[in-house]
């Protein structure tokens, strides 16, 4: 079994055994990457959605996307603080 459609089982079991062999360091140094780009994506599209916003508000339009609403809210208060009047 794999993890994506388009890797073969054998490929996957190489990125597995080369995955495991790194040190912790390099993992979190990837996964770290991953969430960058990850973020880098959610605000270009935040980007075409609301052209007029600002970086500020973006970012908390951002937050709604990675903790999810409520949590949003409850840890950073309500979007329309956070809007440029």
């Amino acid at each position: 079994m794999t993890l994506t459609r388009d890797t073969t089982a054998a490929a996957a079991a190489v990125q597995v055994r080369i995955l495991r062999a790194l040190p912790p360091w390099r993992k979190l140094a990837l996964a770290a990457h991953m969430q960058e780009q990850t973020d880098t994506i959610i605000l270009q599209t935040l980007r075409h959605t609301y052209p007029h916003a600002s970086p500020r508000e973006l970012r908390r339009r951002l937050f709604d996307r990675k903790l999810g609403p409520a949590r949003a809210l409850a840890v950073y208060g309500p979007i329309d603080d956070w809007i440029a009047s």
